[in-house]
């Protein structure tokens, strides 16, 4: 599973992680983008064959925590399991001293690239113990 994948990074971790013969599920805000990935990819395998290589998952990684969770067990059933989990979802946010950035866009920024990576880990992290399964996890 790869977080922030409908551009940048987590687009062309998936589209890389694909061709070397991964199964991907694709998580981020936009879903118009993943479903478009997801067909890019899914085109890529054996032609004339119903074998689903990819499939795109609503997250936005802001959300609370059971918002959160259920786009995880989503993206857990998609497959039956997930093996590794790619934290890329993030946000710059503008460029302040640390004197002059407002509280409302540190919470903002600080929701999206650690709460919402740790939340993502966290209910990803329960669905491989309790499937008695290792996985990996990778923040970027």
């Amino acid at each position: 599973m790869v977080t922030g994948a409908s551009s940048g990074l987590g687009r062309d971790f998936c589209l890389d992680l694909a061709k070397a013969g991964c199964r991907i599920v694709a998580a981020a805000r936009r879903i118009d983008r993943l479903v478009s990935l997801c067909d890019e990819i899914n085109r890529l395998g054996p032609r004339g064959g119903h074998n689903v290589r990819a499939v795109a998952v609503e997250l936005d990684v802001s959300a609370k925590g059971p918002v959160i969770e259920a786009s995880v067990k989503k993206a857990w059933e998609a497959f039956g399991h997930i093996d590794g989990l790619i934290n890329n979802a993030g946000v710059r946010g503008s460029l302040h001293t640390p004197l002059d950035l407002v509280e409302d866009e540190w919470d903002s920024t600080m929701r999206t690239n650690l709460t919402g990576t740790w939340l993502v880990s966290k209910y990803m992290c329960i669905l491989m113990r309790d499937a008695k399964q290792g996985g990996s996890i990778i923040n970027i």
